[in-house]
């Protein structure tokens, strides 16, 4: 669990720090790219967590995420742990831990939580962004970004998340056989 909280503060600066640090802004120009490599971190861990720590961990960095980067407080504090619930109860059964799964259900929850803010922000602030430069400006060239994060960071979230495997030791048995 320590593990898994260290590995969500890391992910949440360098979320952090890529919007700071690097200069993707000048380099596409109108566009507006999120990363969110916390929520690529809460899909992986959801699929590896057993004892649910995921929903508290999603409630906790959600809450700090809703404090440092939410026009609107409650909106990441509300979707980061339904999105981790969702994934648990829905996919984490019948999905195989791969790659390729990690990737399709990260790029649905970051397309459901823009989707959902986009949806917020304009009922709530009647703000005139039109659906289509909504997805043309920021959803796409989110999508595409988070792809590569998700492709670059991949290994070392689920190093980091994934549980160690247990060791198994042979015991005898009173009749001389090994179990």
């Amino acid at each position: 669990m320590i593990k898994a909280i260290i590995t969500f503060i890391l992910l949440f600066t360098l979320d952090n720090l890529l919007v700071i640090f690097f200069p993707i802004q000048p380099l596409i120009g109108n566009y507006l790219v999120i990363p969110y490599l916390l929520l690529i971190g809460l899909c992986i861990y959801t699929f590896y967590d057993e004892k649910n720590y995921s929903f508290w961990l999603a409630l906790i960095f959600g809450f700090i995420y809703d404090i440092y980067a939410a026009n609107l407080l409650g909106i990441y504090i509300i979707l980061f742990p339904v999105m981790t619930t969702v994934i648990k109860r829905r996919l984490v059964e019948v999905t195989p831990v791969n790659f390729i799964s990690i990737f399709y259900v990260s790029m649905v929850g970051i397309l459901s939580v823009e989707v959902i803010v986009y949806i917020l922000v304009r009922t709530i602030t009647n703000r005139a962004v039109s659906v289509w430069e909504f997805t043309q400006y920021r959803l796409l060239i989110t999508l595409i970004f988070n792809t590569f994060l998700l492709a670059i960071f991949y290994l070392p979230i689920v190093k980091f998340l994934r549980p160690k495997p247990e060791k198994k030791v042979k015991t005898i048995m009173m009749d001389n056989t090994v179990a």
